[in-house]
């Protein structure tokens, strides 16, 4: 989070600057600026004896970006100070060195690493140690640090980097023998990630590519405004509700997947581009909603009538005999109408049991699925067809060890 701001807030302050005229449209993810903007930042650096590079930066563009409008940037570039408060002038001084910064050269290190072996009886040991200085600060002469940047508390590997300037280590020759003067060795033990905060989430959906810049604070807005995520901290931490909801949809709906939200992201982006129609895909992803839906009323709880007599049986196909669901013991084994899939009639109550009629394109019968369900072990069946196109004939197995998918079993012959 910026200054400490929130998504939301930062997002609002940003708005207010944009209608001021101070900054150009920033509800974009383009990373690029105009030909124009580019001149200007360039003229403005020479001006005031700011390392150059020979050529404009320019930077490849992500498959999701969205660039009907050029990175964020100060309209007026002379203007180095604006805002009406406080949170506006820190936000709009980021806004200005970023921009000015992006377009100077690198800043240039001298690095020096030195490799130490060492031998305790048969143990050999190997020390390295890196130190660096700052030789020519190119971008670094507008800011030693990018106040932009918040550490990923998630990336391990940044956590353990030392600073940029973390000092100098000796030169010394190859062969050199050194004494050390005491020693100890260490047991350490990888750690579980730390959380997230509400800037290193975001990162992770732009890593993921979920989201879009204008959408992000609303989804931290609506996971939070929703008890299912506490923020009362700077660590966001997922509610009972929560893990309750997750736990409950994992598994049966793609929309909780990565890449089905990926996949719709770029289709939403089709749209917008002419790309894919509207009704095309959105008549998709109702087909396939409305499938994953068809579970939830497996077994509906029937109401009674006004003179408190059950209504008409309707809907769901009957159970298979008496069978009963072979994962919580409970509910029973049913096929939806229209669907090629059984289920549990305990889809309401938290039971993901739910077996295919349809396996290596070999329709299973009523008869099949129920010996499946009720033995755990069906007999040799035929007619299975491999990735490669060629028949072959299984068992099917069904059990807790396989977290009740059903599995090939090929028996060999004795």
């Amino acid at each position: 989070m910026t200054f400490g701001y929130k998504p939301e807030q930062t997002a609002q302050i940003a708005q207010r600057l944009f209608e001021e005229g101070l900054i150009t449209y920033h509800r974009t993810d383009s990373q690029n600026f105009s030909a124009e903007a580019l001149a200007e930042i360039r003229a403005y650096a020479a001006s005031n004896n700011l390392p150059l590079p020979p050529k404009a930066r320019t930077w490849k563009s992500k498959d999701s970006a969205q660039e009907a409008h050029e990175a964020i940037r100060p309209t007026h570039l002379e203007q180095r100070n604006a805002g009406t408060d406080d949170d506006q002038k820190k936000l709009y001084d980021l806004i200005w060195t970023r921009a000015v910064a992006s377009q100077l050269a690198d800043a240039e290190y001298s690095v020096n690493t030195l490799t130490l072996a060492a031998q305790d009886g048969s143990q050999p040991f190997v020390f390295k140690a890196m130190g660096r200085t700052l030789i020519k600060p190119g971008w670094r002469t507008l800011t030693a640090k990018d106040a932009a940047e918040e550490p990923d508390p998630n990336d391990t590997e940044d956590s353990e980097k030392q600073s940029d300037e973390n000092g100098r280590v000796p030169a010394l020759g190859r062969g050199t023998q050194l004494h050390a003067d005491s020693a100890r060795v260490l047991n350490k033990q990888t750690r579980p990630p730390n959380g997230y905060t509400q800037a290193s989430l975001i990162k992770k959906l732009e890593h993921e590519g979920i989201g879009r810049p204008s959408t992000y604070p609303a989804i931290l807005k609506n996971i939070i405004t929703r008890n299912y995520i506490d923020d009362s901290k700077k660590i966001l931490r997922a509610t009972d509700l929560g893990i309750l909801l997750i736990d409950a949809l994992k598994g049966h709906f793609a929309f909780l997947e990565y890449d089905y939200t990926r996949s719709l992201e770029q289709q939403l982006d089709d749209i917008a581009e002419g790309k894919a129609q509207y009704l095309n895909v959105v008549s998709s992803i109702d087909d396939q909603l409305k499938k994953e839906l068809a579970l939830l009323h497996i077994a509906p709880q029937p109401a009674l009538a006004s003179n408190g007599s059950a209504p008409a049986k309707t809907g769901p196909a009957p159970p298979l005999g008496s069978l009963v669901c072979p994962k919580c013991k409970q509910g029973a084994v049913k096929k939806p109408n229209g669907q090629n899939f059984y289920g549990c009639s305990r889809y309401r109550e938290g039971c993901n049991f739910s077996i295919s009629e349809i396996i290596a394109k070999k329709t299973l019968t009523p008869k099949q699925i129920e010996t499946l369900c009720v033995k755990g072990k069906t007999a040799l069946l035929k007619g299975f067809i491999s990735k490669q196109g060629k028949p072959f004939e299984a068992y099917l197995t069904l059990g807790e060890e396989t977290d009740w998918k059903a599995q090939f079993h090929f028996e060999t012959s004795r």
